[in-house]
């Protein structure tokens, strides 16, 4: 029979609410010392009344667990990105136990509390498109866990892993305009998020330096952005005049889903309207008409957002981690040219 709470209690005089109290995560509110604490777990580690591996790893600050909190792991470039992510933790002998919240700022908010209560080694946190939680990291008690925002910007003083979402679309409308499209129209996703905002400025930026008037009825906005949005959205599209002769798409998904509405509606692509998407999705290639599209190294962001967790374990008790400086490091986005633009020069 293995040892007990109170058998543990009794080798090194304590009471056993002591010992479960450490045992609970519940030593720091409880006030239990630092000293009686590391005391407790390492009588835990001798007698064999946990495994091992859970308790030195609470010693050494690092349980070699990455909490990951994604807003949709049905969106395949987050899935891209969390990929990423695992195979890097994985390499250096960590695993990621991952949260997802559906978009809902509130199962944000669970998972940050519940991650950091588990001891996590580090959190990367791919925010809900609204944006809700993000400005208040700064002020989230994560008892020093490591913290990396990935894929949308925060004034709060955390570690950031970016994409220059601007710079995708003012990229591709530039590149309209540059082959000859005179009348182009943005298609948004839910307006108010956060990355739509960023990829809705590129495109006005484009517009702005080609001296083009932007118009309101060449902004097309949808309540989500997946595949049926883009149906509704070429709809829209059908009904602008005069004509559009290209269509930016806030991501590859809606993309797919206008040019699926309009080739059933007999219009020709890119004959009649070039499609630009955003992401560069593995299947963008193999559409009805080959994709040009904004091209983001997904899985890069994961992994990025990884060793930078590793980084600040490895300076966890070293000057660099009292003097922390938040490091934002931003990837550039590609366009891919394939089949479903045309010059009209």
């Amino acid at each position: 029979m293995g040892a007990t709470i109170k058998d543990i209690a009794k080798r090194i005089n304590v009471s056993p609410a002591t010992v479960s109290l450490v045992l609970n995560n519940k030593a720091e509110k409880s006030r239990i010392s630092k000293e009686t604490r590391k005391k407790v777990l390492r009588a835990i580690q001798k007698v064999g009344y946990v495994p091992n591996f859970h308790v030195r790893g609470i010693l050494e600050q690092n349980t070699f667990t990455i909490g990951m909190i994604a807003t949709n792991i049905k969106h395949p470039a987050i899935a891209l990105i969390v990929e990423g992510a695992k195979a890097e933790a994985g390499k250096h002998g960590h695993h990621v136990i991952l949260g997802v919240t559906s978009d809902d700022a509130e199962q944000e908010k669970y998972y940050i509390d519940n991650f950091i209560s588990r001891h996590v080694s580090g959190l990367v946190i791919i925010p809900t498109p609204s944006g809700e939680t993000i400005e208040a990291l700064g002020n989230v008690n994560t008892n020093n866990t490591p913290l990396v925002l990935c894929g949308a910007p925060t004034s709060s003083n955390i570690d950031m892993v970016l994409i220059d979402n601007e710079a995708g679309t003012y990229k591709a409308t530039k590149y309209l305009i540059d082959t000859g499209h005179k009348r182009i129209v943005y298609c948004s996703g839910h307006s108010e998020w956060v990355l739509a905002k960023f990829r809705f400025s590129g495109y006005r930026k484009a517009l702005e330096e080609y001296d083009i008037k932007f118009s309101n009825q060449f902004y097309v906005k949808t309540t989500n952005s997946d595949f049926e949005s883009g149906k509704v959205a070429a709809e829209k599209i059908l009904k602008i005049n005069p004509k559009p002769d290209a269509a930016v798409f806030h991501n590859d998904e809606m993309a797919a889903g206008a040019m699926t509405f309009l080739l059933q509606k007999n219009i020709k692509i890119p004959e009649d309207i070039s499609i630009v998407g955003y992401d560069n999705l593995p299947l963008s290639e193999a559409f009805a008409v080959p994709l040009t599209t904004v091209s983001i190294p997904q899985e890069e962001l994961g992994r990025i957002s990884v060793n930078l967790i590793l980084e600040r374990i490895a300076h966890s008790n070293t000057p660099q981690k009292q003097n922390k400086i938040a490091q934002s490091i931003q990837l550039s986005p590609e366009l891919v040219i394939r089949k479903s633009t045309k010059s009209r020069l």
